[in-house]
């Protein structure tokens, strides 16, 4: 089933809404959404679905705004997001894509994600928890506003490829972030500028305590003001990563290459 969704009572906008919906194609579309709960498009269940070379951007100018999101998926499959333009911009958290609850085997490939809201939440351009295989290569991904943001940020998630990726973190704090029990997991080969004031990182493990997490050949700019900057941190028991080949460049008035700290073992 797909629809349309609006609750004027909620002020809850969804303009694609899926569930358990099955090789479906939302292409060349133009969408807005502006609400307390705003979405461009919501996959919930189904596999093999498909958003392609769309300009898609959501919207909520009130503080009381719950969740806002250019494209999010939970419990669906292998769902493709190629060639897009999204944008989110609210007083909120924000994710401009977000896969949940075993979203696994998603593609997301040669996209535009922009987000410049003042969220005191946060700001991502791309979350996913729980769900693995995601391959996230060729994106454009600019992050603005006022919050600590994550360009990329991934929690209890296994077996990702983040590659030859263009990000910008415009706000502080992470360009690629490992949250958790996370496994497998390859960043190679982006290109990753962060600028804010203290604790920014372009590479972030955080009690990751999985094993064969690897960063390589990525080139970092952390162009920070204060203190505690670090071009990829290990941290909180972050065990058995690789970092290989890196290029790290830092302007900070304190600033580590790679920092490792609060027992984190058996790395190379």
């Amino acid at each position: 089933r797909h629809d349309w969704e609006h609750s004027k009572s909620t002020h809850k906008v969804i303009f694609l809404n899926f569930v358990n919906s099955n090789r479906s194609l939302v292409f060349n579309n133009t969408i807005f959404t502006n609400g307390l709960q705003s979405r461009g498009g919501r996959f919930s269940g189904g596999a093999n679905n498909n958003v392609t070379s769309n300009a898609i951007n959501s919207f909520a100018n009130n503080s009381a705004v719950s969740s806002l999101y250019g494209v999010y998926a939970a419990n669906s499959k292998n769902l493709s997001i190629l060639n897009n333009y999204i944008s989110t911009n609210g007083t909120n958290s924000e994710n401009i894509i977000q896969l949940e609850s075993s979203s696994d085997g998603a593609y997301i490939y040669n996209n535009t994600l922009f987000t410049n809201g003042s969220s005191l939440g946060g700001n991502t351009g791309l979350f996913v928890s729980s769900s693995s295989g995601i391959i996230a290569t060729h994106n454009n991904v600019t992050i603005g506003g006022v919050a600590p943001s994550y360009s990329f940020a991934f929690s209890a998630s296994n077996s990702n490829l983040v590659q030859n990726n263009n990000i910008s973190v415009l706000s502080g704090r992470y360009g690629v972030a490992f949250l958790g029990d996370s496994s497998h997991n390859l960043i190679n080969n982006n290109l990753i500028y962060v600028k804010g004031t203290d604790s920014n990182y372009g590479i972030l493990f955080s009690g990751v305590t999985g094993t064969n997490n690897t960063a390589s050949n990525n080139i970092i700019d952390n162009n920070a003001t204060t203190f505690s900057n670090s071009g990829i941190s290990l941290q909180s028991s972050s065990n058995t990563i690789k970092v290989i080949g890196n290029t790290i460049r830092i302007n900070a008035a304190e600033k580590y290459g790679i920092s490792l700290s609060a027992a984190s073992n058996h790395n190379i």
